[in-house]
């Protein structure tokens, strides 16, 4: 990042969304890159003010509660369906436990098509990835595995 990030505040409602304030989503930016940290409901749609979905960089979960994750849902619906396309998949990181809520989240949507959950033998131990058709790679890298 460069020397002048700038944080914008997507969303900051407590659980129960307000009207007009969307749930927990922060945006740091620095002009070359951008990060957000959560994506609660409705959240995408003013995070979209300030940067589009296909430039964000990586999207860092805080925890698994609903207010803080939900509007990865229909960020999947954009990507993969939306006209702004990206040419690699979006790092997603979790919390622990964070994969396994998703997975049971998307199972949801089976029947949807191209929605499959995925761990790859070689990444198990130091990442897991969630494919969304290939448009979302989510999982946590543990800071103390080898």
């Amino acid at each position: 990042m460069s020397a002048n990030p700038r944080l914008i505040v997507a969303g900051s409602s407590s659980s129960v969304p307000r009207p007009d304030r969307a749930c927990s989503s922060y945006l740091i930016e620095d002009g070359e890159s951008s990060v957000v940290f959560d994506l609660g409901s409705g959240s995408l749609a003013n995070l979209r003010r300030y940067v589009d979905y296909d430039r964000v960089g990586a999207i860092v979960i805080s925890h698994m509660h609903a207010d803080h994750f939900l509007d990865l849902i229909p960020l999947r619906y954009a990507l993969r369906y939306g006209s702004r396309q990206r040419k690699a998949k979006l790092p997603i990181y979790l919390p622990p436990g964070g994969l396994a809520t998703l997975k049971r989240l998307v199972s949801a949507f089976a029947d949807e098509g191209g929605i499959r959950s995925v761990a790859p033998a070689r990444a198990r131990r130091r990442e897991t990835a969630l494919c969304a058709d290939g448009a979302l790679r989510a999982g946590l890298r543990d800071p103390l595995a080898a």
